[in-house]
């Protein structure tokens, strides 16, 4: 079945019985495959990890600088990726539930079939990433940096957008409706087929510094204490 919209995700396939690994050292080309992952990865760096059919609980991998990631049918829950610099990641079929991103960066990395869940991401680094059927739910985005990112039929479902970067974004079939965007930052020629709720779209046109009045309306009505 391919990839559909944020609403149609691909679960990770993940076998009943995982074998239980305590991480430490990550090295170049290291590969991991059905197993139960836990452990302390801060601060390390290394090249071309693979993460397959993995169910990852708890981990730190704090300020981590990882090129050429692939994480595969994995689910990651409650672990850290603050400050983490991911470049060329490629996350496919992947489950994220209450993790911290705040202020991680991904660079020129596609996700697809990917679901985050309670997730705290402020201040992430999302510019350029390619999203495939993926959603946001109940995350906190303040600040996150999507410009040029390719945001076609994602779903933000009760997401804090506010200040949110995202110049440039491909949004057409994305959908903000339940979603804060106070202080978004977009340009206008990239809300075609953004789906928003009425009082957002008015948030939208106040940001683009679009005046809205009826026919005959005045700009400046008179202050009701002057009328005679």
């Amino acid at each position: 079945m391919k990839s559909g919209s944020g609403g149609d995700l691909r679960p990770p396939k993940l076998p009943i019985d995982l074998t239980p690994i305590e991480l430490a050292g990550l090295y170049d080309e290291n590969e991991f495959s059905q197993a139960s992952l836990s452990g302390d990865c801060s601060d390390q760096s290394a090249a071309g990890l693979l993460f397959e059919q993995c169910a990852i609980r708890r981990v730190n991998l704090l300020n981590t600088h990882f090129s050429g990631l692939r994480v595969y049918n994995c689910r990651l829950d409650h672990c850290d990726l603050s400050g983490a610099q991911w470049e060329e990641a490629r996350l496919r079929r992947t489950e994220w539930v209450d993790c911290r991103l705040r202020g991680a960066s991904l660079i020129d990395s596609r996700c697809e079939d990917v679901n985050f869940s309670g997730c705290s991401m402020d201040d992430a680094f999302f510019a350029g990433v390619i999203f495939r059927a993926a959603r946001f739910t109940r995350c906190s985005l303040r600040k996150v940096n999507f410009e040029g990112a390719d945001l076609s039929g994602v779903i933000f479902d009760q997401c804090d957008l506010s200040g949110a970067k995202l110049p440039g974004a491909k949004l057409k079939g994305a959908d903000l409706r339940s979603s804060n965007i106070e202080g978004m930052q977009v340009g206008i020629a990239d809300l075609g087929g953004v789906k928003v709720t009425m009082a957002q779209a008015l948030q939208v046109a106040a940001l683009l510094g679009i005046v809205i009045r009826e026919v005959g309306e005045e700009d400046n009505p008179p202050d009701p204490q002057l009328l005679p």
